[in-house]
């Protein structure tokens, strides 16, 4: 327990330290590999957040699908969701799958679950592309929210089987 406090002391004169420095850069985390990976550039990232520059999802709507929401209450997740979704500029947040067919030019970013998710199928036929609630994040470290992709995509065939397009990170979607 006194290496613990002795740690946690440390740490908290560091994290100190870091904030009242003049120049913080040198402190901020970098993973080259995954950075280049995953397409992004966390350096970036860090500099969008501190200047208020992470509304990816400004003049979207986002819905959910039922099977995510009851995924996410089951996990006590859902409104950790809701509020990452308001933090990334979202507009009106339903916590329902979206109804009819998709408009041209419609922004609406539509997340599902990647188990099981029977209203993946239905969407799928009237226009509407389904994502995991991974393209938040990663569009966020990004800066920029990209519906073009298969990255994200969860495809009527892979639901249940807990699959999405994230091993396929180069394909586009066909428009």
């Amino acid at each position: 327990m006194a290496i613990f406090w002795v740690c946690s002391i440390d740490l908290a004169i560091l994290i100190d330290w870091i904030l009242i420095s003049e120049d913080p850069e040198p402190y901020i985390p970098n993973d080259p590999l995954h950075e280049k990976e995953w397409g992004f550039n966390l350096a970036a990232a860090v500099k969008r957040g501190r200047q208020g520059e992470n509304s990816v999802l400004k003049g979207w709507n986002v819905n959910i699908t039922l099977a995510l929401i009851s995924q996410l209450k089951a996990g006590k997740q859902e409104e950790s969701l809701v509020e990452m979704l308001k933090a990334a500029g979202a507009g009106n947040i339903a916590k329902k799958a979206p109804k009819g067919v998709k408009r041209d030019g419609e922004q609406t970013l539509v997340l599902g679950s990647e188990k099981g998710d029977n209203e993946v199928n239905t969407l799928a036929k009237s226009g509407w592309a389904v994502f995991s609630t991974g393209i938040i994040a990663l569009s966020v470290l990004r800066g920029k929210l990209d519906t073009d992709t298969d990255e994200f995509l969860i495809k009527s065939d892979d639901v249940g089987s807990g699959t999405t397009g994230q091993t396929q990170r180069s394909r586009r979607r066909a428009k």
